[in-house]
């Protein structure tokens, strides 16, 4: 009775396995051949994420927060490999879009590139042109991309707020996602800000 009952089991299992499956290569040849390679503007969140099918994470390079580096004195690519990852290239964006992927998330922390110039806080060139051009690899071949700000230590990432530390978020916030509108400005929904 009990090797019937393993044996129903695992046959249950194998089809609802393959059913799955069968349901998913379905569901993702269909997404992808409605997807346009026009740009897309004038979409809601829904009809946007109809259009993604399946997504992978750029984690723990453009994110690194890496205290022993310096914006001044280490390059953008010596904080992208700084938690031992490798260099974000066009090669490896592209390996990516070849497995299927059509949607790649890319946090960024920006709290090591920023600097007051007395009247805002600007991001770093060097840092900013090196953020645009991993975006570029996976923008430029029609995926869809999630920025966001992430590892915001000490003025996000805070065990409180005080009035002035919320006063200085706020003003690090408004001023961050300012050069990002203004840098990604002519950029099409597959650009999504997280």
């Amino acid at each position: 009775m009990k090797k019937t009952s393993n044996l129903l089991k695992r046959i249950i299992s194998s089809i609802t396995s393959v059913a799955i499956a069968a349901t998913l290569l379905v569901g993702v040849s269909i997404d992808q051949t409605s997807m346009e390679a026009d740009a897309l503007n004038d979409f809601n969140a829904w009809e946007i994420t109809k259009q993604m099918t399946i997504g992978w994470n750029l984690g723990n390079s453009l994110d690194c927060s890496a205290s022993w580096l310096n914006m001044n004195s280490n390059s953008p690519k010596d904080f992208a490999m700084a938690w031992g990852n490798p260099e974000p290239t066009y090669d490896l964006i592209k390996k990516v879009k070849d497995c299927g992927f059509n949607t790649i998330r890319i946090p960024v922390t920006w709290y090591q590139h920023l600097y007051n110039n007395g009247s805002s806080y600007v991001i770093q060139q060097e840092w900013l042109d090196y953020v645009k051009k991993v975006v570029d690899y996976a923008y430029d071949m029609d995926m869809f991309v999630i920025m966001n700000i992430h590892h915001e230590e000490g003025w996000i990432n805070v065990d409180k707020f005080t009035d002035d530390t919320l006063s200085q978020a706020k003003e690090k916030m408004e001023d961050l996602w300012t050069q990002l509108a203004e840098t990604f400005k002519s950029y099409d929904q597959h650009l999504i800000f997280e």
